[in-house]
Parts: structure tokens; C-alpha cells; sequence
């Protein structure tokens, strides 16, 4: 079976979820033998993985336009314009050429006018975070510009995948009765099918952890207060956060140390072995892959109650909370730090669950059962 990947990137030129997911899954399906092309933004690094990536039946396309646009609102444009020249070069192979055509967020625009392309699409839009409010005006403003075109793709595809009940009920709403929704959890490969941790919260230092980049829609000024004002009372507690924060950006203060962007996956578990839990105050979200990548190496889960975190985060596991505030966050590292036999088992709890579900070989399996869906439709509608 031939299929089609279209992405805005690809790790480990990129680190974000969409890019991670878009890397697992092709390596996960050469392994069981299927043809996979990679649809890719060129850049540099896109190259470099083309270069090195031995793997027989992943083929890396790097789509490049002449100049990207500058103005405002023009994310949307660029998009379409790699969008199209995949959708391009997908039509000049044949359009019998691929038996699926998986497309991550956006990049299924070019796609919406051509039916015949559309029985074999397949949309993940991800976490949806245009239909989940808005912080700011500015916020409010850019999820109106995303979701107008969101809606219009998602109606035209019949296919859908859905990270949780959450966004399924989300995409219910924004699509045609025809549409077939696919709910399959995010999850990692097999590099995190790690031991639990020895980390064992016996000492009276909470260890924190922060990894993200430092958007406003992650809430991280809202950690790193909440932090510096327990420290300030003499809670024992550090903060290292982990991600792209400029200089300028950082907040001088004992207890939190700036790490900046760390690459390579065992340098990740090694972080998140050393600490007690992954914190998060983010305003909307799917499901996190660093919730998974945490889970992992036994750290219990303080995060806001957004997206489908819920469906994977619960009181077993984690602490959640409603909105992202300085005093709720406060209240839930709190009760981490004062509970140590409590964190502990929530530390285990955490690592258990991420085992019982949440790798690619648990999960894989229903993304083989949807591209046979889409390949035999396809075929009895031709």
C-alpha cells in the first residue's frame, strides 16, 4: 500500500507535535512494509534528513515556493501554495498513484476543489485550538482568521481523525453527515517504552518541569510566578523549563533554570526522569505529546483542564485545574509538594498508563484499519 503524507514540516528539523506525529507515523508504516512520501516544507534541515534517511520505502518530497509572503494574515496563503504544489505533483503521478492521502492541519487546502482526490483524504487537524476561545483580542482575531478555512476543510473531507471525544464532538458539529470519524490517541514510538523511574520524591525537593515553546497560549508567565512566589515563601521547589526562550524572556530567579531547546530524545528522558512533574497552564490543547513523553518517565501531570487532556489526565495520575491562574496553579504544586507519599503514587500511576495505551504499537494498528477503509472506498467508488 502506497500513502501520501502532507505536513508542515517534519521532526527533527521541527519539534512540534504535528511534525513529531507526522515522523512517527511514516517510519511506523515503512516498518510494516507500506510506500510512504513525505510532503514536506524544504528547508535546510528537510534536506539533511532527506539525505540521511535510509529507510527503503520513505521518500522525503520537499516542497519549496519561489518567496514566502511577509504581510499580514499571510500563514494561511503560504500554506495553500505548498498545499497546491503537492496536490500538483500528486496529480501528475496519477491520481490511482497513493491508496490514501494523509494531510496534517492546513495542508489539505488545495485539496477541497478536486472530488476525486478527496475520496482517498484523510484530515487531522489536531488540536483544534481555533474552536477553543480566545486569551486576548489578538487571540480571538487569529482563531476567527483560522477557523473560517478550517470549517470549509473540514466539511469538504469525509474522512476525519479525532485525538479524543473532545474534538470529536468538535468535528461532529463542523462536518457533513457522510464524515467518518477515526478516534485514535495520540502515542510515541517505541524509544519510550522505557523502566520506571528511580525518581522517588523521598527528599523534600519538588522537582518541576516545563517543556514548550514560550507562546502565550501556553500560560508559561503563569508557571514561572506561580513558582517564584511559593519559592519566596520557602517552599523547596525548582523549575526547569525546557524550549526556545530568548534571553530577554527569562526571569532571573534561583529556583528556575532556563535549559533551552534540547533535541535528541535521550536528552528528554533524562530530564524528565530527574523530576517529580510535568507542569503546564496552557489555554488550549490536544493531547500534548509532552504529557506522553512525561508520563513516560514516571512524572505525575500538573496542568490546566483543556482539549482532551482530561481523557488521558486524571486525579490518579495528575492534578488538574480549571483555568490557567496563578493562585488555582499554586493550589495543585501545593498539594504535590506537601504529599509526597500521594506523588509517588501518581508518579507510578502516570508511568503505568502510559504503558498500558499510549505507544505506536498499542495505537498503529487503527490508523492500518482506517487507511483500508479509505483504500476500499475509494476503490468501489472508482
Amino acid at each position: 500500500m502506497r500513502v501520501a503524507l502532507l505536513s508542515e514540516g517534519i521532526y527533527p528539523n521541527i519539534l512540534g507535535g504535528i511534525q513529531v506525529h507526522t515522523y512517527q507515523l511514516a517510519f511506523y508504516l515503512s516498518n510494516l512494509g507500506y510506500e510512504v512520501d513525505v510532503y514536506t516544507i524544504w528547508n535546510k534541515q528537510s534536506s539533511a534528513l532527506k539525505r540521511h534517511c535510509h529507510e527503503p520505502n520513505i521518500r522525503i518530497i520537499e516542497l519549496e515556493v519561489a518567496n514566502e509572503f511577509t504581510f499580514m494574515g499571510s500563514y494561511l496563503v503560504n500554506i495553500y501554495r505548498y498545499s497546491f504544489i503537492a496536490k500538483e505533483r500528486i496529480h501528475q503521478q496519477g491520481i490511482n498513484c497513493y491508496q490514501a492521502i494523509f494531510c496534517q492541519g492546513f495542508m489539505g487546502l488545495a485539496f477541497m476543489g478536486n472530488k476525486e482526490m478527496c475520496k482517498r483524504l484523510v484530515l487531522h487537524m489536531h488540536g483544534l485550538n481555533m474552536f477553543q476561545g480566545s486569551r486576548t483580542l489578538k487571540a480571538l482575531l487569529i482563531n476567527l482568521y483560522l477557523s473560517i478555512p478550517a470549517h470549509a476543510l473540514m466539511y469538504r473531507i469525509k474522512y476525519h481523525v479525532s485525538l479524543g471525544q473532545f474534538f470529536t464532538d468538535i468535528i461532529r458539529k463542523k462536518t457533513s453527515k457522510k464524515s467518518e470519524i477515526f478516534h485514535i490517541p495520540n502515542a510515541l514510538s517505541e524509544d519510550w517504552d522505557i523502566p520506571l523511574s528511580n525518581a522517588s520524591a523521598d527528599d523534600d525537593l519538588l522537582r518541576l518541569i516545563f517543556i514548550g515553546r514560550n507562546d502565550k497560549v501556553k500560560g508559561l508567565e503563569i508557571i514561572v510566578k506561580a513558582v517564584s512566589e511559593l519559592y519566596s515563601k520557602g517552599f523547596n521547589l525548582r523549575l526547569k523549563i525546557i524550549g526556545p526562550i530568548e534571553t530577554d524572556e527569562r526571569i532571573n530567579e534561583a529556583c528556575i533554570k532556563y535549559l533551552g531547546e534540547v533535541s535528541s530524545v535521550e536528552g528528554i528522558q533524562e530530564l524528565l526522569k530527574e523530576a517529580d512533574a510535568l507542569v503546564m497552564a496552557s489555554y488550549s490543547e490536544g493531547i500534548p505529546l509532552v504529557i506522553l513523553e512525561a508520563m513516560s518517565c514516571s512524572c505525575a501531570i500538573i496542568s490546566t483542564d483543556v482539549g482532551a487532556i482530561s481523557e488521558v489526565v486524571d486525579e490518579s495520575i495528575g492534578w488538574l485545574y480549571d483555568r490557567p491562574d496563578v493562585e488555582f496553579l499554586k493550589q495543585k504544586i501545593i498539594l504535590a509538594y506537601e504529599d509526597r507519599i500521594e506523588l509517588r503514587k501518581r508518579k507510578r500511576a502516570s508511568w503505568e498508563r502510559f504503558r498500558s495505551g499510549y505507544l505506536w504499537s498499542q495505537v498503529g494498528g487503527s490508523y492500518l484499519k482506517m487507511f483500508d477503509r479509505v483504500k476500499r472506498n475509494a476503490v468501489e467508488r472508482t
